[in-house]
């Protein structure tokens, strides 16, 4: 068993098929064979300008 059919309950095969088997339901992605379900949310990537212009702002409070 690897690490994907740990986590989902099911084995990964094609994209089309693996996608058919997962279900995102607001914040929630949903395992449908085995009924997990994870807590999902936005991933941010700011770049180093942003994080620098953010500092800038907090530090001015």
């Amino acid at each position: 068993m690897n690490w994907f059919e740990k986590l989902t309950g099911f084995t990964e095969t094609d994209y089309l098929t693996t996608q058919s088997q997962l279900s995102l339901q607001g914040e929630t992605l949903v395992c449908l064979p085995s009924g997990k379900r994870y807590q999902a949310g936005l991933l941010l990537t700011p770049t180093l300008a942003d994080l620098r212009q953010k500092n800038r702002f907090i530090g001015a409070r």
